[in-house]
């Protein structure tokens, strides 16, 4: 079949992984509390698209999706893909927004909403290769097939149109093996998030295995190869587990600016650690990979295939290598602007590029390495820093668990320099305070903080970083310690 010049079913990954799955049948594709093989998976989407259609769902639907369970989420997004459909994540936020609505409301069983995964729904009967033809696919690759959400950093929601073609490229152009192999993965991000569902899909497309498992320990007795993460969500895990005598093949790191500190830790866990560097808009950008015989350099590796990354001043002009500037991103599957908001849209999609809103430098190798985020540079009494030399300072504590600055204002209106930080339940609570002031020395004057709060959880989002406005906001009701 053939449209616009282009094979359909080339460019829409739905079919690309049901036809896999067909023919790897008894291989497993998820592990978690029960064992699902390809062809399961592969019965249950042809189960749920044919449903799906049975609702009214085809090309032009905007199906939303409520779902907690990863393996019925990667499911029902396959089926969404035969269809020819679109479909988001669906929860308060979208069900406000007057530019994202919903044909169709899918949720988990007893979730409440339009239409509900109940059992029957996975009364799914056997299917085959030749079921495919049933379903059109989509009509052209700019159609979109799914209305993906930013991390939120700055608080402010931002929604952006992924297409077929662009997915395909996402899932298909940056497939991970380990040692040549499909992997056995588990991630710690959310089942429908972009961050979460890229490598997920990637993987059943290549061949491999979703673990969902809790513990460090138990992916080890599942023999998964590749754990991904955020360094917040990554430590939460190894932090509760004895470094093992075999560890875990590779942990890829992604979300937040990774420490030296962290990755020597790490590294007593697993064989390799990757940092991934990119976005929502673009997707992957760069990778570094480090051993105990490659040691952390600071990086986030070299740009992968496909993508292009320079450094700019502030009148767009690239800077030398070693020059800190604006960093901003290119790439074949990148999305071209957010919905309903173009007038974020024009400040960063710019000439064909996207400005994250990182600060960085490219080394002579032509290595990225990422300083901080545009919006986290502080400006106390005149000068500037960048917050995550702070936020690294507090998280090298023995006693902190984690923790990241803020700026506050005093009922006067000042602006004080603030701290959020949960502690170890080792910590010594009553003596904390008095250590403090070691955890800063030579940062300088300009970084002193004035008032610190201890809290059970700091607010992070769903990738791991940090949201300092809200922090700022969720301390007004506690005391603080005062350091200065």
């Amino acid at each position: 079949m053939v449209a616009w010049g282009y094979n359909l079913h080339e460019e829409n990954f739905a079919f690309a992984t049901l036809r896999g799955a067909f023919s790897r049948p008894d291989v497993i594709a998820f592990d978690g509390t029960s064992r699902v093989t390809y062809q399961r998976f592969a019965d249950l989407v042809v189960h749920f698209a044919r449903k799906m259609r049975e609702f009214g769902v085809g090309a032009g639907s905007t199906v939303g999706l409520s779902v907690a369970s990863p393996v019925v989420a990667q499911v029902a997004v396959t089926a969404v893909g035969l269809l020819g459909a679109r479909w988001l994540q669906f929860g308060a936020l979208e069900r406000k927004s007057p530019h994202l609505q919903a044909t169709h409301f899918f949720t988990g069983a007893g979730e409440g909403g339009t239409y509900q995964f109940t059992r029957a729904w996975l009364e799914a009967p056997p299917a085959s290769v030749d079921s495919l033809d049933d379903f059109p696919g989509h009509a052209h690759p700019d159609d979109v097939w799914m209305i993906a959400t930013s991390s939120g950093t700055t608080g402010r929601q931002k929604y952006m149109p992924l297409g077929y073609r662009s997915a395909w490229r996402r899932i298909s152009g940056n497939i991970d093996l380990v040692d040549g192999k499909p992997m056995i993965f588990a991630s710690l991000f959310g089942a429908t998030g972009h961050t979460g569902l890229r490598p997920r899909l990637g993987n059943l497309l290549a061949g491999g295995t979703n673990v969902q498992i809790a513990s460090f320990e138990k992916m080890l007795a599942r023999g998964v190869n590749r754990l991904m993460g955020s360094p917040v969500q990554i430590a939460a895990h190894i932090r509760k587990a004895t470094p093992p005598d075999t560890r875990i093949r590779s942990c890829r790191l992604t979300g937040a600016v990774v420490t030296s500190q962290f990755v020597e830790w790490a590294l007593d866990y697993f064989d390799e650690v990757q940092v991934l560097y990119g976005s929502t808009e673009t997707g992957g950008a760069t990778v570094a990979r480090f051993t105990q015989d490659r040691p952390f350099d600071g990086s986030a590796g070299h740009p992968l295939d496909g993508v292009e990354l320079s450094v700019v001043d502030g009148a767009d002009k690239p800077v030398e290598a070693g020059v800190e500037g604006i960093i901003r991103v290119r790439t074949d599957g990148m999305v071209m602007g957010y919905v309903g908001d173009p007038e974020l849209t024009q400040a960063v999609f710019r000439n064909g590029w996207f400005e994250p809103g990182d600060l960085g430098y490219i080394d002579a190798t032509g290595a990225v390495h990422i300083s901080g985020r545009i919006s986290d540079v502080i400006n106390t009494g005149g000068v500037k820093f960048n917050a995550a030399d702070l936020d690294a300072s507090l998280q090298r504590h023995p006693d902190v668990e984690d923790g990241y600055c803020f700026i506050e204002k005093t009922g006067h209106g000042e602006d004080v320099l603030s701290a959020t930080i949960s502690l170890k339940p080792s910590a010594d609570r009553s003596g904390f305070a008095a250590q403090w002031p070691s955890t800063v020395k030579g940062l300088g004057p300009a970084r002193a903080l004035h008032r610190l709060y201890v809290v059970d959880t700091v607010l992070r989002n769903e990738n791991g970083k940090p949201m300092r406005a809200e922090s700022a906001k969720a301390v007004q009701s506690l005391t603080p310690i005062i350091l200065s």
